[in-house]
């Protein structure tokens, strides 16, 4: 009886997970969605610049994730000074490859988009993060309201 309760216990436990991983990746799906109508809109790409442009994006997007994991430490938990200065020596790395990664992305697009449109391509997905920010922000609050009534 006890083994079925346990085994039943790491079942559930199991299930959630899962359950919960698939609504990160239907979340993550849906906000990237949102963005690749967002920057075409805003960018004004042509369908021509479109087949051009995503490829090389989806490449840089797919790099920079790559390198915000592999530098990914948590912000709790600092002991002492020396763990302290490496974090922020890990930081400053991973910002030196993003820098490194922007460069070689800039090249690319170059051959068919205007640095002007480039640089508005950065801005643009700045004002897309802060909106979804803001949008994540102002649900919660709606839902603490609801939730307190």
């Amino acid at each position: 009886m006890r083994n079925k309760i346990i085994a039943c216990f790491f079942l559930t436990l199991f299930l959630t997970s899962a359950i919960g991983q698939d609504r990160r990746d239907d979340k993550r799906k849906r906000i990237d969605a949102l963005k690749i109508a967002y920057i075409t809109e805003k960018l004004e790409l042509t369908p021509e610049e479109s087949q051009f442009f995503w490829p090389i994006y989806n490449e840089y997007v797919k790099e920079s994730r790559t390198i915000k994991k592999s530098h990914h430490k948590t912000l709790e938990g600092l002991n002492n000074e020396e763990e302290a200065k490496a974090r922020l020596d890990n930081m400053l790395e991973m910002e030196k490859e993003h820098v490194e990664l922007k460069r070689k992305y800039i090249d690319k697009l170059s051959g068919q988009l205007t640095y002007e449109r480039i640089y508005n391509l950065f801005a643009i997905e700045r004002d897309f993060k802060r909106n979804v920010i803001n949008e994540m922000s102002s649900r919660s609050k709606r839902k603490n309201k609801n939730s307190d009534n």
